[in-house]
């Protein structure tokens, strides 16, 4: 079990659910993106043109510029199916940061529950409303 997380947490995020398939982003996706994002307020809230420059910014870079999952689909596989797919395009030793609102305790039980740990903060990071982040960090391979 996970240290300070509740044991039913803990088994909420690491059972199996059903498949889910995930893709790569295209840019179609724009608008269901940028609907999901704004139905999930604890994501950071990232204008249109960010995630096109994302998309077109090929393979030399790999980001993962928002994670956020449709209200109806929470709890069943997909944010975990999303961090697997993004992790699995990582060569093997790859140093992953990301951050989180540090408000924002399911997120944070989710990626601890994935490997990662608080590797530090970024004051002032988040805006509307304006939130500390905690920087999470996990080496892969």
């Amino acid at each position: 079990m996970n240290g300070s997380l509740p044991k039913k947490a803990f088994e909420q995020l690491t059972m199996p659910k059903p498949p889910v398939t995930v893709r790569k982003y295209l840019p179609a996706d724009c608008e269901r993106v940028m609907a999901i994002s704004k139905d999930s307020p604890e994501a950071a809230q990232w204008p249109e043109e960010s995630y096109h420059r994302a998309e077109s910014a090929g393979q030399s870079v790999f980001v993962i510029l928002n994670m956020a999952v449709d209200f109806s689909s929470r709890r069943q596989g997909v944010g975990m199916a999303l961090v697997h797919a993004a992790l699995k395009e990582l060569p093997g030793n790859s140093d992953v940061f990301l951050e989180v609102r540090e408000s924002n305790r399911s997120a944070i039980a989710f990626y601890g529950a994935h490997g990662f740990s608080i590797a530090g903060k970024r004051t002032g990071y988040y805006r509307d409303p304006e939130e500390n982040a905690l920087l999470m960090n996990k080496i892969t391979g």
